[in-house]
């Protein structure tokens, strides 16, 4: 008696502790999204559930409130469900917070706890299995330790076609699993599950994420009601609820911690012949049959490690390819931009050499030497014009002073039949000359564009 009254004054110290940090964990912006009708009251500040019944929720079945928790299974073989009276509409976002505790055992002990979000059109099946609902309309989120993978969280979808029972299949029917080390734990486990239509489903424990999927929808149903279940059997697990919230939306310690995942299960099955009947005597496995045997735990681990250093080999030689390639390709990328280098060179070389035969420039200054000299020539023609003209009127007026003794009319008609086979010439020069210019122009622009 000394000893139960002790555990009992050692495990309300521990809520006192607990309960207030619990409370106060979320910020302001989260707390400003519960839904007050459809969450428990701070427990710590409860002293009669009465005062729990009040608040909109009910405690069907043994369980009991006692310091500041309300305690689901208080005894072995017993069971209870704290249900609440209203209806939780549906929205395009909420989450439901769970805060448990489990007390008193370890291992299989034929006890669980199950949160349950049905379809309040149908309410729950009322010869249901207890903690797996039988032909539930809604979700329906298992905690126990009965499945191959020990301590588990399992979450369960149904329309209500389908009927769940406890048995070793039902939790292949789970469309979502994750391991959860919440036996006689005096530190609380955390479970969150969390809706956003369109975008997923999911369930978190201790801020990691225990399951999700986008495959899911909740838009059929239109209202939830939110019931917690445990029970428990000749072995005394005790399950405790501190703390139930809802949230009109998703609360923060989901968003920061989308990244971070509980531990899954790794599952190795083997192939185990079945034993031969009876009345026939049981033949010698063949070589076949004898690698089917299951190994010892030795072998398994032998085995194992064995694969492991395959994998390692196999990622060193990967590596070691990869690394030959990397070489290949930047001797490759070397050769082919000497090769540029070189071909840029030869270009550049062969447009040093290379000497048009003139360019803009030059053609212009050979243009303007050409004038000059067009006009050289011109200057000299005219000044001998001008010197045989004068010496021809000098020759004229000499004649006409000696009374007609002067040069021969005809003479002066031959050199004026001269000069002007001389102009004639003259001009045809000129004239071939502009035409060679203006044809040299063309071609040296022809040329260099």
């Amino acid at each position: 008696m000394v000893q139960l009254m002790r555990n009992l004054l050692t495990r309300a110290t521990l809520a006192s502790i607990l309960l207030p940090s619990l409370t106060s964990a979320h910020s302001k912006e989260d707390e400003a999204l519960t839904i007050p009708n459809l969450s428990l009251p701070d427990l710590s500040k409860l002293d009669y559930v009465d005062s729990l019944s009040i608040t909109d929720w009910d405690i069907l079945g043994d369980g009991v409130f006692l310091d500041g928790r309300i305690i689901l299974t208080p005894e072995a073989n017993t069971k209870s469900t704290l249900v609440n009276k209203n209806r939780f509409a549906n929205q395009d976002q909420w989450t439901v917070e769970l805060i448990f505790r489990s007390l008193n055992q370890v291992g299989r002990t034929g006890s669980g706890l199950s949160l349950q979000l049905l379809n309040s059109e149908y309410g729950p099946d009322k010869d249901a299995d207890y903690i797996f609902g039988g032909a539930f309309d809604g979700l329906n989120v298992v905690v126990d330790a009965e499945s191959s993978k020990a301590n588990a969280i399992h979450a369960y979808l149904n329309d209500g076609s389908k009927g769940f029972k406890s048995s070793e299949n039902v939790y292949d029917d789970s469309f979502g699993s994750c391991l959860i080390g919440y036996q006689d734990s005096q530190v609380p486990n955390t479970m969150r599950v969390a809706y956003s239509k369109g975008e997923y489903l999911l369930v978190q424990i201790d801020n990691r994420i225990c399951l999700k999927t986008d495959k899911v929808s909740l838009s059929d149903i239109k209202f939830f009601n939110i019931y917690v279940k445990a029970l428990t059997g000749s072995i005394h697990e005790q399950f405790e609820i501190l703390k139930l919230k809802v949230y009109e939306g998703i609360i923060t310690e989901i968003q920061e911690n989308m990244d971070k995942f509980a531990h899954q299960p790794m599952i190795v099955k083997t192939v185990v012949d079945a034993l031969p009947p009876k009345d026939k005597p049981a033949s010698q496995p063949s070589q076949q049959q004898q690698q089917q045997q299951p190994l010892s735990s030795n072998q398994d681990l032998t085995a194992i490690m064995s694969q492991l250093k395959e994998l390692t080999h196999s990622n060193l030689q990967l590596q070691s390819k990869l690394i030959t390639l990397e070489s290949k390709l930047t001797s490759y990328q070397s050769q082919l931009r000497a090769a540029i280098d070189a071909q840029f060179e030869s270009l550049k070389n062969e447009k040093t050499n290379y000497n048009p035969p003139s360019t803009p420039g030059t053609s212009k200054e050979s243009s303007d030497a050409l004038t000059k000299q067009l006009n050289s020539l011109v200057s000299q023609f005219s000044t001998k014009l001008e010197s045989l003209k004068s010496q021809a009127e000098s020759a004229a007026a000499a004649s006409s002073n000696d009374g007609g003794s002067g040069l021969d009319l005809s003479h002066m008609q031959s050199v004026k039949w001269w000069l002007m086979m001389l102009l004639f010439v003259v001009l045809c020069l000129i004239f071939v000359l502009g035409y060679s210019l203006v044809y040299l122009r063309n071609e040296l622009k022809r040329k260099i564009l």
